[in-house]
């Protein structure tokens, strides 16, 4: 590892250390004729969490049953695709892969307990939006929330995430603070019949209590889990009845 510094470039490196803590090291002496050094370059390794581990072996399952497909199979994921369009952060347009299409697909097929589908979905008819969350209760050890599909709906499914906060602050958080409610996603995190959602959570999942505030995030999905863009909400607030 190059060494870079204001003096003429004759520093050496003797050797790596690791201490017990997972802290690398790097010994080095800038001449010849002074004594070594350490110099610590980097912070100790954060270990993935439950959730992001569960996260990488789905992705990474994913990936492996798609370079499985037979020809055939792949080409009618690539066909899909390119009748699906998306608009990224910045406004440009974009088309998905194959691969990504596949991704995207069978994680929330994983998510609620379904195996790898091997075909794309049929319908490329995304759902209606959410139009707004109209009832937010907390009773005893539940907590209850509706939602309203804008138009007439649609058999669609909806996904819902959650990030709590102590105070109503203003800032929006990004994607990657909203955390899923459960450590391990399960089939009540979805709703479906459309155009009225309904989710019951145990407070002890949610881990909130009264008067705290929540950001709501839900995913509209096809019955065959093609899911169109997250919406986000503003803040909501816990109250008991």
């Amino acid at each position: 590892m190059p060494i870079y510094t204001t003096r003429p470039p004759v520093a050496r490196i003797h050797g790596k250390l690791t201490s017990s803590n997972s802290t690398a090291a790097v010994v080095v002496t800038d001449s010849p004729t002074t004594a070594p050094t350490m110099r610590r370059h980097c912070e100790t390794v954060k270990q993935p969490s439950a959730v992001q581990t569960a996260t990488r072996v789905r992705i990474g399952a994913n990936a492996k049953a798609y370079h499985a497909l037979s020809h055939n199979d792949a080409l009618a994921w690539r066909i899909a695709a390119e009748h699906i369009n998306r608009t990224n952060s910045l406004g440009a347009q974009y088309t998905f892969t194959g691969i990504s299409l596949f991704q995207q697909v069978n994680y929330y097929r994983q998510l609620a307990g379904y195996a790898i589908s091997p075909t794309p979905p049929a319908d490329f008819s995304l759902p209606q939006p959410i139009a707004s969350i109209y009832f937010l209760t907390y009773e005893f050890t539940e907590l209850h929330l509706r939602a309203r599909q804008a138009g007439n709906g649609s058999n669609a499914i909806g996904l819902l995430r959650c990030t709590p906060s102590s105070t109503n602050q203003a800032r929006i958080p990004t994607r990657s603070e909203l955390r899923i409610i459960t450590t391990d996603p399960s089939t009540s995190m979805y709703s479906s019949g459309g155009p009225d959602y309904e989710w019951f959570l145990p407070i002890q999942t949610v881990r909130i209590t009264p008067n705290e505030y929540l950001r709501f995030e839900i995913t509209m999905m096809t019955i065959d889990f093609l899911p169109r863009p997250a919406q986000m909400f503003p803040l909501m607030q816990i109250v008991p009845l």
